[in-house]
């Protein structure tokens, strides 16, 4: 595949979701995630979707011009990281229909809580890192990919009732990239912290 397409840089093919949560039936990994058909994708939807590929379905093009930055050794995902890097100076990524692997997802649980608050926050030094790697070539879509992630430690301390860290977060994800914050959650964000400040004066 990508020795008749040179300008293809990522392959990979669609996967099963598996799901071992009770009442969620099986899914088709890149359907799920992105709502049209498609075959052909670029480092935009990167951006856009950020995780689309199962792991276990890319392969890539090696490249002698590849370069490994040292802060890769460190990054959560280094499989996402990878793909920035394959793809800065353009290319293709192919998907192929067939499903040929499978993706198992599980409930997180609370025990795990920690891990996930880790991931998403090492989530924002891997994309500050990428975004000063490319001398801020990326930067509108880096930036709203470290708001997505602020968002999501801001939904994470909201549903646990944690008001400060849910807002605090809510914050940097508005600092970050305003247009990423969903008009709704923001409503209720505000109206939320407007209630428990007239509780507390």
């Amino acid at each position: 595949m990508l020795e008749a397409e040179p300008d293809v840089k990522i392959c990979f093919h669609e996967a099963l979701v598996a799901n071992y949560i009770k009442n969620e039936k099986d899914q088709f990994l890149t359907r799920e995630i992105v709502p049209e058909s498609r075959e052909y994708f670029d480092i935009n939807d990167l951006f856009r979707y950020e995780w689309f590929m199962a792991t276990a379905s890319v392969v890539f093009r090696n490249s002698e011009d590849l370069v490994l930055p040292p802060f890769f050794l460190n990054v959560p995902s280094g499989d996402i990281c990878l793909y920035y890097l394959i793809l800065e100076r353009g290319g293709k990524i192919k998907m192929l229909k067939d499903v040929m692997s499978v993706y198992r997802r599980y409930r997180a649980s609370f025990s795990n809580s920690l891990k996930f608050q880790f991931e998403h926050k090492s989530k924002v030094e891997m994309y500050e890192a990428l975004n000063k790697f490319y001398h801020y070539k990326f930067d509108e879509g880096f930036k709203e990919r470290i708001s997505a992630q602020y968002k999501i430690l801001a939904d994470c301390f909201y549903n646990t009732g944690e008001m400060q860290k849910a807002r605090k977060y809510l914050v940097k994800a508005w600092q970050s990239n305003f247009p990423a914050i969903e008009k709704d959650s923001l409503t209720l964000y505000l109206k939320t912290f407007a209630r428990q400040f007239t509780r507390q004066h």
